[in-house]
């Protein structure tokens, strides 16, 4: 068992082998680098249970296998040990795009809280426009952690060595946000496997954007990647003959691409003269049968736009003639594309599900005080091979929990609030929440067909919760046992009003 229950590993360190050897047999800068970390973490910040796992037995050419999928997806955290090196190895470049997809077509993300499990530890001085993809979506040019010498901007820059001065600075940083982090996942968490089953079927392409949108791109990134596989973003490859044949591929392989742009046309196609990567990418997708998302601020006016052509071709997309084209060119502002997506995705998923029988997929809706229900009950499902998400609760921030929350709710068909330690405010809240949303004639993909309140030791009972609300409700009676009864699990998966437990 790790130190963060759910995972196998707490820390993978992704590095590439040359980087990792010394003359005369010594010990090398990545080995040097890992028993040093384990130090700090375990003998000096007391996390006696951590499991780090380095791969230090493979070549750099060795074929990327099922055993190192599985123990990456089984990692809390991932860290890159980023060098010039690593960017020329293909293996090394899909360990980290196994953990990138991994993690962001599953409902536990990326991020922890308001914390990355993606870790850039830059051993040269590489400029962040150079990163892998993922590392820049993963947080952008201030998520490195520098463990190099160099001074200036130009500079190469060399691994730090451990006997240097400088060394234990620049570790302290990386070690305090490897704690923050772990200690951000929850202390009585269910197996990563309990989710292994339950990658989502829709895939998005999410289009290059200029840089004034990606920000945005990244937003949207972290706010969809839980509830649909998001492929890999284009360019690279940057020449247009061989970009072109990739992005055909991945287009055939989306279910929806979505394209964000604005007043700036992006950066220039290698071997195509006045085409940009939004551009053409979006030309693409809206000629293909691939269903596409054209965005544009709400505000965007194009006769505003200083480069005449751009704005021609973005008023051709909103207002000129469609023919055959599927895509739906979009006005609105940040958070409303979100919702639209989330709820396509809902809405295809639907339809992948027509004619399977079985009850649908679970929301168990928690707050921290009764977490540890949640997860039990949790592994329940998992072992009926039921399909389930947790919500994620920010005790700082309670209009993002409740918005994160209705998001959900729009995706299943099943909800199930936990009812013990927690205030019946709060309670009554989320039901009245979820009874908006069930009954609101404007919201077309409602899944939601049953909401469960499952009654645990220390809740006040049913009696807590106002009448017109248990009109609509089941409640199943869990208060005089300790741990998750069984007859619960058949009644819930019974999925009828008659199973209602008094």
């Amino acid at each position: 068992m790790a130190y963060t229950n759910r995972y196998d590993y707490d820390i993978f360190i992704s590095y590439c082998h040359d980087d990792n050897k010394e003359p005369s047999g010594r010990k090398g800068w990545v080995t040097e680098f890992r028993d040093y970390l384990e130090n700090w973490l375990v003998m000096k910040r007391g996390l006696k249970e951590l499991r780090i796992s380095m791969d230090d037995k493979l070549c750099g050419n060795t074929v990327f296998d099922k055993a190192i999928e599985d123990r990456i997806s089984n990692t809390a955290l991932f860290l890159v040990i980023h060098s010039h090196n690593y960017h020329a190895s293909e293996y090394c470049r899909k360990e980290l795009q196994w953990f990138f997809d991994h993690n962001t077509s599953r409902p536990e993300g990326l991020m922890v809280g308001e914390e990355s499990r993606l870790f850039n530890v830059l051993t040269n001085n590489i400029n962040y426009t150079k990163w892998p993809a993922p590392l820049s979506q993963a947080g952008g040019p201030s998520s490195g952690f520098v463990l190099h010498d160099a001074e200036g901007g130009e500079d190469f820059g060399y691994p730090t060595s451990p006997r240097a001065p400088q060394f234990d600075t620049q570790l302290r940083k990386l070690v305090e946000a490897i704690v923050k982090t772990l200690d951000a996942f929850p202390k009585d968490a269910v197996s990563v496997q309990a989710t292994k089953e339950t990658a989502p079927r829709i895939s998005l392409f999410i289009a290059d954007v200029p840089d004034t949108l990606q920000s945005f791109r990244t937003r949207l990134i972290n706010e969809v990647g839980g509830s649909a596989t998001i492929l890999s973003k284009l360019p690279p490859p940057y020449p247009v003959e061989d970009h072109n044949r990739r992005l055909q591929e991945v287009l055939q392989q989306a279910d929806i691409s979505i394209h964000l742009l604005d007043q700036w046309s992006g950066r220039m196609v290698d071997g195509a003269e006045q085409q940009t990567y939004p551009r053409l990418q979006a030309d693409t997708a809206v000629s293909c049968q691939t269903a596409a998302m054209i965005w544009v601020p709400a505000d965007l006016k194009m006769e505003a736009i200083d480069d005449k052509e751009h704005s021609l071709w973005l008023t051709n997309l909103e207002k000129g003639e469609r023919r055959e084209a599927r895509f739906q060119f979009i006005r609105s502002s940040e958070q409303a594309l979100i919702d639209q997506v989330l709820q396509s995705i809902a809405g295809l998923e639907q339809e992948n599900l027509s004619g399977v029988t079985g009850p649908g997929r679970f929301l168990i809706d928690t707050h921290q005080k009764d977490q540890r229900y949640a997860f039990e009950l949790a592994v329940l499902l998992d072992k009926k091979n039921i399909e389930f998400e947790l919500t994620r609760e920010y005790t700082d921030d309670p209009v993002k929990s409740l918005t994160n929350f209705e998001q959900a709710v729009r995706k299943v068909q099943n909800l199930i609030f936990m009812f013990g330690r927690v205030a019946p405010n709060w309670l009554i809240g989320r039901i009245q929440a979820a009874l908006k949303l069930a009954f609101d004639p404007h919201q077309q993909e409602m899944l939601l067909t049953n909401i469960w309140v499952l009654l645990l030791p220390g809740s006040p009972g049913e009696q807590a919760i106002p009448l017109m609300e248990r009109r609509n409700i089941s409640t199943l009676d869990n208060t005089q046992s300790e741990a998750i009864d069984q007859r619960i699990l058949s009644r819930l998966l019974g999925g009828s009003e008659g199973e209602k437990q008094k």
